[in-house]
């Protein structure tokens, strides 16, 4: 069993058990997710119906790949950071230094 077939099947649970709507994936390439959803539908098990994915004006990395498969095979998306950690709202100045208060440390 790999390592999504063992996800898909902790997930089932926890939509049988816990009666769960919606079940999504984060940060996965359009491939996996698919093929997730493939293997879902052969076991009976409950297909991913969303991903979350960062994006905003400045990350736009899912544009290519990502976003069509899912318009194509109907999942929603739940954007990440859409606001790229306040950058967009104009809480940050140009040539003003970066700040240091209230981000999370670096693992």
């Amino acid at each position: 069993m790999s390592r999504l077939e063992a996800e898909n099947a902790a997930l089932r649970h926890q939509v049988i058990v816990l009666r769960r709507k919606v079940r999504g994936r984060v940060r996965l390439p359009a491939w996996q997710v698919l093929e997730a959803n493939c293997t879902a539908e052969v076991k009976g098990y409950a297909p991913f119906l969303a991903c979350q994915e960062e994006y905003s004006l400045l990350v736009r990395d899912i544009d290519r790949e990502l976003l069509p498969a899912m318009k194509k095979y109907g999942l929603s998306l739940l954007p990440y950071r859409p606001i790229a950690g306040g950058f967009l709202t104009g809480k940050y100045k140009r040539n003003a230094p970066s700040p240091t208060r209230g981000l999370r440390p670096a693992r």
